[in-house]
This record gives C-alpha cells, sequence and structure tokens, in this order.
C-alpha cells in the first residue's frame, strides 16, 4: 500500500516537499524502504548456516521486523533506522540531532514479540537478541546498552558474526524451519479498498 502510494505521488510533489523540509508517510517509508535494502544487501553476504527473512508482521495492528537473521551465533531482531545528522547512544538512550526517540524500548519490545512467537512454533524457549542497525548519520556511542546491540549496515555481518556459536545444527535447523512457516507469524492486517 505505501508503494502504490509513493508511485501515485507525482515527482513535481515529491520535489516540493523536499525543498520545503515537509515530512510525509509516504517519504518516511520511502527513506525506511532505502535502509531496509542497504542492510538486507550487507545482510545477503552471509555464509552458509544464516538465514535472513525481512519484513515479517508480528501483530495484527501491522507492526513487522525489520529483519530477522537466525545463524551460528543465535536469532537476531534487527530495526533499521534510516537516519542524517547526529546519532547519539547512551546506556538507555538514544538520541537522534539531540531529540530522544523510543528506538530501544521498539527494539526491545521487537526481540520480546519475537521470542514469544519463536517459542510457541518450536515448543522450546529461543532466547533473541534485538540491535538497531543505522544507516547514514554520525554514530557517538557513549555507553551501549546492555541489551541492545547498536551498529551500522557497514558493520552488521561483522557484528553478528562475532557472536561465535551458540546454537548447534539441530537446533539451528528447527530455528529455520519455524522462521520460514507463514503461521509463526501473524497475520498482517487487511487493507481496504475503497
Amino acid at each position: 500500500m505505501e508503494a502504490e502510494a509513493a508511485a501515485a505521488t507525482p515527482g513535481w510533489l515529491r520535489v516540493v516537499r523536499m525543498l520545503f523540509g515537509v515530512h510525509d508517510d509516504e517519504r518516511a517509508w520511502r527513506r525506511g524502504a532505502e535502509g531496509e535494502e542497504a542492510v538486507g544487501r550487507k545482510l545477503a553476504k552471509l555464509g552458509d548456516g544464516w538465514t535472513v527473512l525481512h519484513d515479517l508482521p508480528l501483530n495484527a495492528k501491522g507492526s513487522n521486523l525489520d529483519h530477522l537473521v537466525i545463524g551460528p551465533g543465535g536469532v537476531f531482531a534487527l530495526n533499521t533506522k534510516k537516519v542524517r545528522g547526529k546519532i547519539w547512544v547512551g546506556e538507555r538512550m538514544v538520541m537522534i540531532n539531540g531529540q530522544r526517540t523510543s528506538y530501544l524500548r521498539t527494539a526491545r519490545w521487537e526481540a520480546r514479540t519475537v521470542a514469544s512467537l519463536l517459542s510457541t512454533a518450536t515448543g522450546q524457549t529461543v532466547d533473541v537478541r534485538s540491535a538497531l542497525v543505522f544507516v547514514g548519520g554520525d554514530l557517538t556511542i557513549k555507553q551501549r546498552p546492555a541489551d541492545v546491540g547498536v551498529t551500522t549496515n557497514w558493520t552488521i555481518k561483522r557484528w553478528l558474526e562475532s557472536h561465535g556459536t551458540v546454537l548447534d545444527p539441530e537446533r539451528l535447523a528447527e530455528l529455520h524451519r519455524s522462521a520460514r512457516l507463514a503461521r509463526t507469524w501473524p497475520a498482517p492486517p487487511l487493507t481496504k479498498h475503497w
């Protein structure tokens, strides 16, 4: 639906909005999609044993997970953020150009939700680590959050691979299978066309 809206917006209108700094849903969606594609290209370079799924529905309200990565190093819920300007990360807060964000809270919620859905699907507890993956911006990490990884599209592959091996091949195969099943994830909301 967002892609349709983007395609339907005349080019001249997009230019006017950009010149006057008008932020609309279509523009925000496009920027987010560009960031997710940049991270997706890096994730595609992960080797054998890694599964990457994109844009998974997390609830019937339309919330989604940008990227789910399952590999020898564990299960990771990645939230991509394409930003401009200064990114400041502290133990309990992320700020963009001096403005507080809800990025950490959202990343934690996504990891808990994915853990619950995969645990239900497999019948066993699944630990999921969350991470914020920044595309663009000037990143300063004052203090790393204890429970949310922080990385960039340029370092995401190395960050994922740095977790060593925590899943045995049998458990890894089970998680790969369960994550690929449509029934593991809530049905996305129905879109009304008038």
